[in-house]
């Protein structure tokens, strides 16, 4: 059923619609965590707990990152291995919402279609003799009527065919929209005026009345700027009140079919594409950090640290016996001068 699109008159100015609608987590110690985590695959209420800190009962940890430089950590037990589970879950969540974003994406750019494409013609009725160039306003109306497929009319009838017998001109203009139109693709201006005018002010009304198939040209912003298009062309066309109508028609139709971008939708498009780049960035970094934790060898607490003598790495004393760097067999290194002091501790040994 039709939608009332408000309407306006000369002495209150234009109104918008009474608001009637005629119708029927990752696991694993990192470095940029808290001083302390508890491992999640721990059994029964026994928790082991880990930290950067030594603490009673904890054993030094010491594993090596892709480039070979050494990470230690204080523990009751070594990280455990990372599920599959772990890895796997987030990126498909991370998945869907990067086909999430794609679709966003892929429907930014909206073509508007044809109410109908073969519309009924637009028309210019007047049984009152109002209208003095009814056949420039229809030419207009039904160039509007061949882009949109909007059936148009503007209808001209007198005060006195409503006042004493409707509500206002809203009902009446509804009444007069489903008398007219057999489906909903349809766009009714109804023009009213008294049948003897005051020469110092003619007491005009208008209504606006559209079909529900018509809402996807007929946005409520469309229908807006026709109702205050219409208000503001019958204040200049006053004697001429179809010129003023189908003018008001003709400017809301500019663009109206033109394809448009959703710059919302791209944007959440984009966003939700960051948020799943993020999500596997995130997961994968976690989960290939907790099997190099899960890969550390337990160390005395106060193993030092020593320098490879072929690549200058770091590493530390009894948790490897090559360089992680250079693989050169670290037994061989020599001490230099500034570990002088270790090793002499070790020749003690």
């Amino acid at each position: 059923m039709p939608k009332s699109g408000g309407g306006g008159s000369h002495s209150g100015g234009s109104h918008s619609s009474s608001g009637s609608s005629y119708s029927s987590s990752s696991n694993g110690y990192s470095d940029n965590d808290n001083d302390s985590y508890s491992d999640s695959h721990s059994s029964d209420n026994y928790r082991p707990s880990y930290s950067k800190d030594y603490f009673l009962g904890a054993t030094r940890y010491v594993y090596y990152d892709n480039r070979g430089k050494s990470h230690d950590y204080y523990g009751t037990k070594a990280v455990s291995q990372p599920s599959r589970s772990s890895l796997i879950k987030p990126i498909i969540i991370a998945l869907a919402i990067g086909l999430l974003g794609l679709c966003f994406l892929v429907f930014s750019k909206q073509v508007p279609e044809k109410v109908t494409a073969t519309p009924a013609p637009a028309a210019v009725v007047d049984e009152t003799g109002i209208f003095t160039d009814s056949e420039t306003a229809r030419k207009t109306l039904q160039k509007f009527t061949d882009e949109t497929g909007i059936t148009t009319y503007i209808v001209a009838v007198r005060n006195e065919q409503w006042e004493p017998y409707y509500k206002n001109m809203e009902v009446y203009a509804y009444q007069y929209y489903v008398n007219l139109f057999k489906d909903e693709k349809g766009l009714l201006i109804l023009y009213s005026e008294p049948t003897i005018k005051d020469p110092n002010f003619n007491d005009w009304y208008f209504e606006i009345m559209y079909g529900n198939d018509t809402v996807n040209l007929l946005t409520d912003s469309k229908i807006e700027a026709l109702r205050e298009g219409i208000q503001k062309e019958l204040v200049k066309w006053d004697n001429q009140p179809e010129i003023a109508i189908s003018t008001a028609v003709s400017n809301i139709g500019v663009g109206m079919m033109d394809t448009k971008t959703l710059i919302p939708s791209i944007v959440w498009g984009i966003i939700n594409l960051l948020i799943a780049a993020l999500i596997i960035f995130v997961t994968v970094r976690n989960y290939r950090k907790q099997e190099l934790e899960a890969s550390a060898v337990p160390v005395k607490k106060d193993a030092r640290e020593r320098v490879c003598e072929y690549c200058g790495t770091h590493y530390i004393v009894g948790s490897t016996v090559n360089c992680r760097a250079c693989g050169a067999p670290l037994q061989l290194t020599k001490e230099g001068p500034a570990e002088e002091d270790d090793a002499d501790s070790t020749k003690q040994d």
